[in-house]
């Protein structure tokens, strides 16, 4: 693998992961009818999380500290993958596991927000912080097409009462997210990814 950055964070030929899986899958809608006929509705392709490992070395202390601080600061990063589009991303997990000053294993997950430009801008955190010393978030461009939709994983124990209060501020207008993804009831199960308009 080649180039690999994170914001401003540039990965080290040394500190780069064996593997780096940029996940997608098509989301569809099938209803079945009596005779065998399908009626299959496609959305448009939608970029899972990202999830990889490997080790810092040499000045592993402060690369750590460097991923860390990112992921506490919160905001959204430009991930560039080689020359492999580059995607604006979130922080969601990073776990360090120091074995020395000079080599610490990492574990990071991003979940993808879209596609970014390739030359990132920077700007204060959007959760209220304010841009200083290595603090660096970066915003997605703007652009004139319609900006990407949320999509929400259902967890065990999720209600569209309880998403729609998370992402709406009120549970009341759980028919929304019942219109944009064509349901018929208010079952949602573990897994069913739900289209947030």
């Amino acid at each position: 693998m080649g180039l690999l950055q994170l914001g401003t964070f540039k990965f080290d030929i040394d500190d780069l992961p064996d593997q780096l899986p940029l996940n997608s899958e098509q989301m569809i809608s099938v209803y079945k009818y009596p005779g065998g006929i399908k009626d299959i509705q496609t959305f448009g392709a939608f970029d899972g999380p990202i999830t990889f490992t490997g080790t810092f070395n040499y000045t592993a202390e402060n690369k750590a500290n460097q991923i860390d601080k990112m992921y506490r600061n919160g905001g959204s990063y430009v991930l560039k993958v080689s020359s492999f589009r580059s995607l604006s991303v979130v922080i969601v997990k990073f776990t360090p596991i120091y074995r020395s000053p000079y080599a610490i294993d990492y574990s990071i997950e991003l979940e993808v927000l879209g596609n970014a430009s390739p030359a990132p801008s920077t700007s204060g955190s959007s959760y209220g912080g304010s841009s200083s010393g290595n603090k660096t978030v970066t915003t997605p461009p703007k652009s004139n097409k319609p900006a990407p939709q949320r999509v929400y994983v259902v967890k065990k124990g999720d209600t569209l009462w309880g998403i729609s209060k998370k992402y709406y501020g009120s549970g009341t207008q759980y028919s929304k997210i019942m219109s944009a993804n064509k349901l018929k009831n208010t079952v949602i199960i573990p897994g069913q990814r739900l289209i947030i308009p």
